[in-house]
């Protein structure tokens, strides 16, 4: 479960540097840092495309709670 709670991590801490700027560039400069840092995590026990899959999750998780938080917000 450490392990899902690194990844969370490095996603969170991506998406926050972030910002949500310069459009699509901006997403796979976000994701290729994402997936850097995962490659840097490596765990025997997983392979790198289920720390991506893991990842992934968490980034929807992320982007379905983001606009609640906004409204929320008045953002």
């Amino acid at each position: 479960m450490e392990h899902r709670i690194q990844i969370e991590a490095i996603v969170r801490d991506v998406m926050r540097a972030w910002n949500g700027g310069a459009g699509r560039a901006g997403v796979v400069a976000m994701w290729t840092e994402v997936r850097r840092q995962l490659r840097a995590l490596r765990d025997t026990a997983t392979s790198l495309a289920e720390d991506e899959r893991t990842a992934l999750q968490f980034l929807r998780q992320i982007q379905v709670s983001r606009p609640a938080a906004a409204e929320a917000f008045g953002d």
